[in-house]
């Protein structure tokens, strides 16, 4: 499935072939918020790296993409760094842990400095006329078919259908999210070389 076929789909459900694009593509706008918001898998992660610089607060600090959305592993010169809350972090800025603060990562004075790199989970990317497809779409068609007819019964006002189409949503998310669980652990296990 793509963007195309997508729009297809919801507007034969629906019944309705007056819905504009740029109306749909909202529909597909605030379902991309939800999925991004629930959804972790490795499809969504990405890596970025850079020289850490000190701000004008005195902080080291590394500016965050613009499709950041949560970090799950943070390195300052190869050394796992620990993510503390920005009020402990501001009240010991000498630790050696990492904060986020106004769309940059804070690193502790404790930290180090060098390069750092970050393995985050990004937002989804956006799909529309011009960019018809991608990762999530295409291995969770349900998700966005679901959620796209959930908003397009809102948008008609047909609550009843909606609320159907919430509950259809809500478990190919679910779905989404446990096969995105299962697939980051399965295979066999490892054994050491002797």
């Amino acid at each position: 499935m793509d963007y195309g076929s997508l729009k297809s789909t919801v507007l034969d459900w629906i019944a309705r072939q007056d819905i504009s694009d740029v109306v749909f593509e909202g529909f597909v706008t605030i379902i991309e918020q939800t999925i991004s918001a629930e959804l972790r898998c490795y499809d969504l992660e990405g890596i970025f790296s850079g020289t850490v610089e000190e701000d004008e607060n005195g902080y080291t600090t590394l500016s965050l993409p613009t499709d950041f959305r949560e970090a799950r592993v943070v390195t300052l010169g190869s050394k796992p760094l620990m993510y503390i809350e920005p009020q402990r972090f501001l009240s010991n800025v000498n630790c050696n842990g990492f904060t986020i603060i106004g769309g940059k990562i804070c690193f502790g004075n404790g930290a180090g400095s060098g390069i750092a790199q970050v393995t985050y989970y990004k937002r989804v990317p956006h799909i529309n006329l011009q960019s018809l497809s991608n990762a999530i779409i295409s291995k969770y068609p349900n998700v966005y078919l679901f959620g796209c007819l959930r908003e397009a019964y809102n948008y008609i006002s047909d609550v009843d259908k909606a609320s159907v189409m919430d509950t259809r949503f809500e478990r190919a998310l679910e779905e989404a999210k446990y096969d995105a669980d299962t697939g980051a652990y399965s295979g066999s296990v490892l054994s050491p070389l002797s």
